[in-house]
């Protein structure tokens, strides 16, 4: 079978250049080029975060990021890494944690992420979409406190918390911008994880008009016929 079966379409994902954000089509050097292929029965079209179980391998970790990574082969103490978080959370006791954003961290217009937008994301839209890949953690977060710009305190119902599924969401739920996803979740709700309507959640569904905080952004999508 011919490699034009086999890979239909691609997506590919550059990295982020601030010189190049303001060109159309830029010109990207190979060597800051990913280039992800499709399968038989699908070409990589799906980067949608609130359902990121059928979407593109990436579009967490990529494109969106998690407060934290869990890295299995490392040594136990090292195996919970901080990512978009600044430390390991604090717990203040059994049913209330507090944790800490990196100064650095920001979106790809250069605005930072936020406290603001850690509630939007594990306190908002569990309730508004809750079919989301993480909906079940409204069953026991029952508040996500802003402290101030860089910091959040999860507060949990006693009865119903659930430790093992919380450490397990820090690390596999993707941040997102309140500015650009709250529109979206206020007007369409649980429809943002059908997939088929929404393959991307952005202005015209388009991949390539995204925001997120991650390493690369989706620059460009086609048939190619490899």
């Amino acid at each position: 079978m011919s490699r034009s079966r086999i890979l239909p379409l691609v997506a590919v994902l550059c990295a982020l250049l601030v010189a190049l954000a303001a060109q159309a089509q830029p010109v990207i050097p190979r060597e800051q080029t990913l280039i992800i292929g499709g399968a038989y029965w699908e070409p990589p079209k799906k980067f949608n975060p609130f359902n990121y179980g059928g979407s593109v391998s990436g579009t967490v970790g990529l494109i969106y990021e998690p407060l934290y990574l869990w890295i299995p082969i490392k040594p136990e103490p090292e195996r919970f890494v901080p990512w978009l978080a600044a430390d390991q959370p604090r717990w203040i006791s059994p049913t209330e944690v507090e944790i800490k954003l990196r100064p650095e961290a920001a979106w790809w217009d250069g605005s930072p992420v936020t406290a603001e937008d850690v509630r939007f994301t594990f306190y908002d839209v569990p309730r508004k979409v809750p079919s989301s890949a993480w909906g079940g953690v409204r069953n026991y977060i029952v508040d996500v406190v802003v402290v101030d710009a860089k910091t959040v305190r999860f507060k949990f119902d006693p009865n119903t918390a659930n430790y093992a599924d919380f450490l397990f969401n820090l690390y596999s739920v993707p941040i997102l911008p309140k500015k650009f996803y709250e529109p979206f979740v206020n007007q369409y709700g649980d429809e943002l994880t059908d997939l088929a309507k929404w393959p991307a959640v952005a202005e015209g569904k388009d991949p390539t008009k995204l925001l997120g905080s991650g390493m690369y952004k989706v620059i460009y999508t086609g048939d190619d016929n490899f």
